[in-house]
């Protein structure tokens, strides 16, 4: 055995090479204990040093391979193993295990086990890779307490900036009571103050826009009307926001306050100028959706139409079409892009190997996000799949980056609205140009932009096609599938035309569309006033409710809404013999809203309608323009017809009418009598 021990070392060297540890370390101890047992202690020594390298080997593999709190203990176990070894066949030898320790140090500091990594540096021989890794570790407690401290002053800061805008909200709804008489004020001005700077926001000319807004702010704060030049001051901040040159106007603002004086206190506490503040600190948070959010509270003030155009512009808003001319014109427009869609969907591929592809990315991308995502966690998820876009361009996994890009896009609609969700779209884009070939113009980054435009202009067949085409197309996931489904509302379930439709049919459903269009367009141009004149019409309400609308009250909390209608028709007729047509054309839209919700038939709505506005001889003319009649008439057509895409519109269209909260139940109910 002393002979051939030359020979074992080398045949134990190259065994030790495979990877079955309990096999092979059987086979060191083997050797092991028949040299031991011919007292051959020397060369037992030997094959113990060998026996110690390879369960150190071993160790360090294990931790070399998996950088767990697993791979520590076996690595650990293996430590132990090797120290019994010395102990029982080589007198106890210290061993160097520094290799090992160091990389268990490391994975313990990427897994935060602070007080393990300490423990294991005391374990090492080498003094300077004790003092290396005590600094690594030092300076890694450092960042994570740097970064709960800021973290911490984050969640302070956010805390704050939610109540902020609780704040801001709650006192959007006041200045909406007080619209109309702040923009009779400004009217009243607009001559002199106004004019010039409107028709250079007509023209776009921004620059001179710019200048005489702020050439009016002295005079107006002179004259002590603070909330007005808050106003101005806001479009001054759309039309710096415009000009890319926002970062100047809190140093304006912060100016204006200093030479006020006294006035300081009361000039800073006005809406506007609160609204102001809220929306510079957003600014500097550098988040162009939270900014584009504060921003739309700028609609709650008294803009004029001009003023109102440029932060639409600024929101992403699309105008609105509402001549007849224009319908016609969209029709064709509509034609052209359903065409373009068509093309697009040629040229989205999607086979086995990407499904295989995206499955296997799965783990390393989307884990996270997936399952917040599927546990209906989407401000989380939608951050969370935000984050990957960048990774995946880098990667140059372009197609993967837009599947990225659409599910977070669709989580903006479905936690803000389409708006932001256009202008997060849009930011992402413009932040991510340099590979705007690989990932702009993708077909599927196309279809989103159309989808979202038909969601915008409530164009539901675009809408189908665009979902139907990424949900088919795209390489998704199962809750990504149930996301892009969600946005489909409840109310609207398609059925399948069995029997294609006559040249004559096709013609009457295309002049009822265009139609709607045109009344729903109408409609639209009438809601801002009927939304500033929505407080003051109320009050006159609120001051005649003991008086006359007592009884009407009681049959609506008791749910007697056919009875309730009957009431309202009363009041129509009364009110309109009291020359009050400004509330008996509302009476005549609640006694069709209560009749609805009664189920009674349409036909008889429309009869008890016309039969009123016959009645009212040289004023039938008149009262069959306001807002509540064509808003009862537009709702009744869209009923009958079932044109799903207005179905939707009911709440807006109603919600800006001077109600008391009883008759907001109806709304309600209608919604759910709809929905059903």
């Amino acid at each position: 055995m002393r002979n051939k021990l030359t020979l074992i070392k080398e045949k134990l060297k190259e065994v030790s090479k495979e990877h079955d540890f309990e096999k092979i370390f059987a086979t060191f101890i083997f050797f092991l204990s028949i040299y031991r047992e011919q007292l051959l202690f020397d060369q037992s020594k030997e094959i113990a040093e060998l026996s110690v390298d390879y369960v150190k080997s071993e160790a360090l593999r294990v931790v070399k391979e998996n950088e767990d709190k697993k791979a520590i203990d076996l690595a650990i176990n293996l430590i132990a193993k090797a120290n019994d070894l010395s102990y029982a066949y080589l007198d106890n030898r210290k061993i160097n295990f520094d290799e090992i320790y160091e990389i268990i140090v490391k994975i313990f500091i990427k897994l935060g086990k602070f007080s393990d990594a300490d423990a294991v540096i005391d374990k090492i021989l080498d003094k300077l890779l004790q003092v290396k890794l005590n600094k690594d570790l030092f300076k890694k407690q450092t960042d994570i307490s740097a970064k709960e401290v800021k973290k911490a002053k984050e969640d302070y800061d956010e805390k704050r900036l939610k109540e902020r805008e609780s704040d801001i909200r709650s006192r959007a709804r006041e200045a909406q009571q007080d619209k109309q008489a702040e923009s009779r004020k400004r009217n009243a001005l607009r001559r002199s103050h106004f004019d010039k700077g409107l028709k250079f926001l007509k023209k776009q000319d921004f620059r001179n826009a710019l200048k005489e807004y702020n050439t009016h702010i002295p005079s107006l704060i002179d004259q002590n009307r603070l909330n007005l030049a808050g106003i101005s001051l806001a479009v001054i901040l759309l039309i710096l926001y415009k000009l890319k040159r926002i970062e100047e106007f809190e140093k304006s603002l912060s100016k204006i306050k200093k030479s006020l004086g006294s006035l300081e206190k009361s000039f800073s506490e006005t809406f506007p100028v609160i609204l102001l503040d809220y929306i510079i600190d957003i600014e500097k948070l550098g988040d162009v959706i939270k900014f584009k959010e504060a921003l739309q509270y700028v609609e709650y003030l008294a803009l004029f139409d001009m003023e109102l155009d440029l932060l639409n512009e600024l929101l992403d808003k699309s105008k609105k079409q509402i001549d007849s001319e224009d319908t016609e014109h969209s029709i064709v427009e509509r034609k052209k892009r359903f065409k373009r869609i068509q093309e697009l969907e040629k040229h989205i591929f999607k086979d086995k190997r990407d499904i295989a592809k995206r499955k296997l990315m799965k783990n390393q991308y989307w884990k996270i996000a997936y399952e917040d995502l599927c546990n209906g966690k989407f401000e989380v998820a939608g951050n969370e799949y935000d984050d990957t876009i960048l990774k995946l361009l880098d990667k140059q996994f372009f197609n993967q980056a837009a599947i990225s890009l659409i599910i977070s896009t669709i989580i903006m609609i479905k936690n803000k609205n389409v708006t932001l969700a256009k202008s997060y779209l849009n930011e992402l884009l413009t932040r991510y140009s340099k590979y705007e070939k690989n990932l702009g113009d993708l077909p599927e980054i196309q279809i989103l932009n159309e989808l979202l435009y038909a969601l915008e202009n409530k164009d539901d067949e675009q809408f189908d096609l665009c979902l139907k085409i990424l949900t088919n197309k795209l390489v998704l996931f199962e809750c990504e599938i149930d996301l892009l489904k969600s946005l489909v509302p409840k109310e609207q379930e398609h059925e399948v035309e069995d029997v294609r439709l006559s040249r004559e049919e096709l013609a009457k459903k295309k002049e009822l569309n265009i139609q709607l269009d045109q009344n729903f367009g109408i409609l639209q141009k009438k809601m801002p006033d009927v939304r500033r004149e929505q407080q003051e019409h109320l009050k006159k309400r609120n001051f005649m409710k003991n008086r006359i609308y007592t009884d009407v009250i009681t049959l609506l909390e008791k749910n007697s809404f056919k009875d309730a209608g009957i009431e309202y028709l009363k009041l129509a007729y009364t009110l309109s013999k009291r020359k009050n047509f400004e509330s008996s054309s509302l009476m005549l839209l609640l006694h069709g809203l209560a009749l609805l919700i009664a189920k009674e038939p349409l036909k008889e709505i429309r009869i008890n309608i016309n039969s009123y506005l016959s009645s009212l001889g040289l004023n039938k003319k008149l009262l069959k323009d306001t807002y509540p009649i064509r808003c009862i008439e537009f709702l009744l057509n869209v009923i009958t017809h079932n044109v799903e895409k207005y179905l939707l519109t009911i709440k807006e269209l109603l919600d800006i009418l001077p109600l008391f909260e009883e008759e907001k139940y109806l709304i309600d109910n209608l919604l759910k009598e709809e929905g059903n």
